[in-house]
């Protein structure tokens, strides 16, 4: 525990003693707070990982000691339902993709892609490649739906964090939330290129 609360309150990252359990990343996340979703999902995954074995800590003790059994299914899990939910986040009836994506993954020639991912509304393919030194991004997204969703959505930002100007969604301009930078895909296709200009 702490012994100074107020002083140490940043001390440990932001997590609990047991990081893995709680879905601290996922309220972030759900609250469109992006720096601090990565954060904890960044902490959590190096405070209470063990090299050796590759798996993760039921609980931290202290920085640089894991403790609890091995192979707890749990604890385990989190820090792929985290990095999953980055990705693909159902949002009551709404999905929302690449929501949590760190900047430094949309460098310029980066690559992101995720096959035959299970969501509520159905299979999902997706990839996104930077093309950042010319303020563009591409992405194709294939969604083989079982139950329609009320919106679809795309983040794409530029690693700079400059401002989304305009969107193409295939070759027609979109409607784009600039603020929350998210790039609306029309509900009638289940497949969509998108070019997100910066």
């Amino acid at each position: 525990g702490l012994k100074n609360p107020e002083a140490e309150f940043f001390d440990l990252g932001g997590f609990t003693l047991q990081p893995n359990l709680l879905d601290l990343a996922l309220v972030y996340l759900a609250r469109d707070e992006i720096p601090n979703f990565i954060r904890a999902f960044y902490n959590t995954a190096w405070v209470s990982l063990y090299p050796d074995t590759m798996c993760f800590a039921e609980w931290v003790p202290r920085l640089g000691r894991g403790d609890g059994p091995l192979y707890k299914t749990p604890d385990e899990c989190k820090f792929v339902q985290w990095m999953r939910q980055m990705l693909a986040f159902e949002r009551g009836d709404d999905l929302e993709l690449a929501l949590g994506v760190p900047l430094a993954w949309m460098r310029d020639g980066q690559r992101i892609r995720i096959e035959r991912a299970a969501t509520f509304f159905g299979q999902l393919d997706l990839e996104i490649v930077s093309h950042a030194a010319s303020n563009k991004v591409i992405a194709t997204v294939k969604l083989a739906k079982t139950k329609n969703p009320k919106t679809v959505r795309l983040r794409l930002r530029h690693p700079d964090n400059k401002p989304l100007k305009s969107a193409l969604v295939n070759g027609r301009t979109a409607e784009v939330d600039h603020k929350r930078q998210l790039i609306e895909l029309p509900k009638r296709a289940q497949e969509w290129r998108v070019e997100a200009f910066f």
